[in-house]
């Protein structure tokens, strides 16, 4: 966490924060940007619009957001997975293109995590220009040592390697490019991260012997069953998991 990083005398700044340094003087760390204030002030005073005018408004900032990352004197292009937030993305990119946009996805063997399939589709469904990479186990195993030295430390994401396997695909063709990261969390993210909250805050008051058994419990369940437990909508028409 925050100032803290996996090298030595270097240290992060805090979310929303830039630091300003000037010759002869101190450093100076201003905050543009605070999420409790934007949520303080969003309670304080709720959106009082219908759902179609809240889809219009999301809409329209959505489409601006894109263009204004379009604006490149470098290609651009987008990553592709076949789930719902990256195909958002590059269907508003290619709405506002005037040739075909750029996109890229990987493709694995096993079935459970394979979108290549549903990339392609959308990809001929807007128009891209679409170009995939399928890989095999070994192309993961490989870019693992080097994990640690790419990022800035760890995290457990398992899509790490799938980002950095098809951006380096992407970076034969182009400079720049978008993805669908952070959708889940722009609408406050999973079930799942608030249930597990809230079920930790009890549990860390009672006594020790109870997170310890609940820990075993969790991890006695693969993840693809958390996930179908914790996602209320009705398998039929859920759409696919975005990457």
């Amino acid at each position: 966490p925050c100032p803290h990083s996996i090298y030595r005398h270097v240290h992060k700044l805090p979310a929303g924060h830039i630091l300003s340094v000037r010759p002869r003087q101190p450093p100076r760390l201003e905050c543009y940007w605070d999420l409790g204030r934007v949520a303080a002030a969003g309670h304080a005073a709720p959106l009082d619009i219908g759902e179609d005018e809240a889809v219009r408004e999301i809409e329209t900032l959505l489409r601006d957001a894109v263009k204004r990352r379009m604006i490149a004197d470098v290609p651009l292009g987008v990553l592709l997975s076949g789930g719902v937030d990256s195909s958002t993305v590059a269907a508003v990119m290619q709405e506002q293109s005037p040739r075909p946009a750029k996109s890229f996805t990987i493709g694995f063997g096993a079935a459970d995590y394979d979108e290549a399939n549903d990339a392609k589709a959308i990809a001929r469904h807007i128009g891209t220009d679409h170009t995939e990479l399928y890989v095999g186990p070994e192309a993961a195993l490989d870019a693992i040592p080097e994990l640690a030295r790419i990022y800035d430390e760890p995290f457990a994401d398992s899509s790490q390697i799938p980002t950095l396997l098809v951006s380096r695909m992407a970076r034969r063709s182009v400079t720049v490019a978008l993805s669908g990261d952070g959708g889940d969390e722009t609408f406050l993210g999973y079930n799942r991260y608030s249930v597990a909250d809230a079920l930790w805050r009890r549990m860390v008051s009672g006594p020790l012997p109870l997170p310890r058994a609940a820990a075993g419990a969790i991890r006695a369940v693969c993840a693809s069953a958390w996930h179908r437990t914790f996602d209320p909508r009705p398998a039929a028409p859920r759409p696919p998991r975005a990457v």
